[in-house]
């Protein structure tokens, strides 16, 4: 396969990681693709980046180059309308060879697909689950506008359309995607390298968590549709009295409630908010961790779950978590979200120890076999190779 320039926009790249999955699978993607020989250019903006970050021009980050174009205050909420990335992207789609749009419902996309247009080159659209009827169920009549007056034209004219999940396919058919244009191709991740013991270690000590309690780990940001607060519920219930239950990232609309109902459940003292972590500490978290837990409502393909699996760590996780694979290669448990199922999965999973160590072994040969990033780079190659040679065919055509 010969290079190609690839060109990638959402609206908040590395190292604002806090954002959540599509960040930081980008963050690992496009380093990835550069190292395969593709030339990599990333347009996004300054959000959740420090004030002294270098803004409007071009950085060299590990292989990519990004653009962090600066946001006025009233551009800094969904959905994210930066008139600023237009130049940029304008530049970079002068010589690119595909577009890739990666998250949904955000005016980035639809500032970007005029361009690819008027540039003739070809988009790949991912949704990142922001298609979910759950979650375009919350502000619907504002959500129903945009996908209206937006996001069906960057689903119309797209080349080719990425699902994380046969789920998120039939999201994406929902809004009158051409089925013919659809791959299915999951979020990847780094397989680990052996774990160091003194990073678990180091994350107990930081958190004042007792050495034989057993974790209970749910890291993602504090979002009510991650369902945080059913989660705080079913730890009330845990047989387990010693067991920690750790809430670590971001807080973002649920944080209060969740101290708030630990503390009338009476188990605020066991409840530990940790705030975002990255680099030794999450690694630290995972490797601490009995159990990884996301119960969420509403998920396109959780990419914290494939973390933990990957660091052989047992997972349960809502059905509305996308993860069949879980249920599949028996690495964890899937059930409802909600607190008397989670209760009765966690305490199944704490009190086997030899259970957990199966289920861990499976869970990490399960990312190997099915998410690793090397796999996902090598589908998501496939696909811009097609798309470069239908525009090239197309292109053909036009001047006979």
């Amino acid at each position: 396969m010969s290079p190609m320039h690839v060109v990638h926009v959402l609206p908040f790249y590395e190292p604002a990681t806090r954002f959540g999955g599509p960040v930081a699978q980008l963050a690992s993607l496009c380093p990835l693709l550069a190292r395969r020989g593709h030339r990599v250019s990333v347009v996004t903006t300054d959000l959740g980046q420090a004030s002294d970050w270098p803004r409007d021009r071009w950085v060299e980050r590990d292989g990519p180059r990004v653009w962090y174009a600066r946001t006025a205050p009233h551009h800094r909420i969904a959905p994210y309308w930066c008139p600023g990335v237009r130049v940029p992207l304008d530049a970079a789609l002068a010589d690119a060879d595909v577009l890739h749009m990666t998250l949904g419902l955000t005016l980035v996309n639809a500032l970007a697909r005029p361009l690819a247009l008027a540039h003739r080159v070809p988009y790949l659209y991912t949704p990142q689950g922001s298609l979910c009827p759950t979650r375009l169920r919350s502000r619907a009549l504002s959500k129903q506008l945009f996908l209206r007056l937006f996001e069906r034209r960057v689903v119309r004219d797209a080349t080719a359309l990425q699902a994380l999940t046969r789920k998120e396919r039939d999201d994406l058919l929902a809004q009158g995607a051409d089925p013919a244009r659809i791959d299915v191709v999951p979020n990847g991740v780094v397989l680990p390298g052996p774990a160091d013991p003194a990073e678990a270690q180091a994350f107990r000590a930081r958190f004042a968590l007792p050495t034989e309690a057993p974790i209970v780990l749910y890291l993602g940001q504090l979002l009510r549709v991650k369902g945080v607060v059913p989660l705080v519920e079913a730890f009330a219930q845990l047989a387990d009295r010693t067991a920690r239950l750790v809430l670590a990232g971001p807080d973002v609309d649920v944080g209060r409630d969740a101290r708030d109902r630990a503390a009338r459940l009476g188990v605020v003292d066991r409840v530990v908010f940790t705030g975002h972590l990255d680099g030794a500490r999450k690694r630290g978290a995972f490797d601490a961790a009995d159990v990884f837990v996301l119960p969420s409502f509403s998920e396109g393909l959780p990419l914290a779950v494939l973390e933990a699996a990957s660091r052989a760590r047992p997972v349960v996780v809502s059905d509305a978590c996308n993860v069949p694979e879980v249920a599949d290669y028996e690495a964890g448990r899937v059930v409802a979200p909600e607190a008397g199922a989670l209760a009765g999965a966690l305490d199944a999973v704490l009190a086997d120890a030899p259970l957990r160590a199966r289920m861990g072994r499976n869970a990490e040969r399960m990312v190997r076999e099915r998410f690793a990033l090397d796999a996902v780079a090598d589908a998501l190659e496939r696909i811009y190779e097609a798309m470069r040679a239908a525009q090239g065919a197309g292109a053909a055509a036009r001047r006979r």
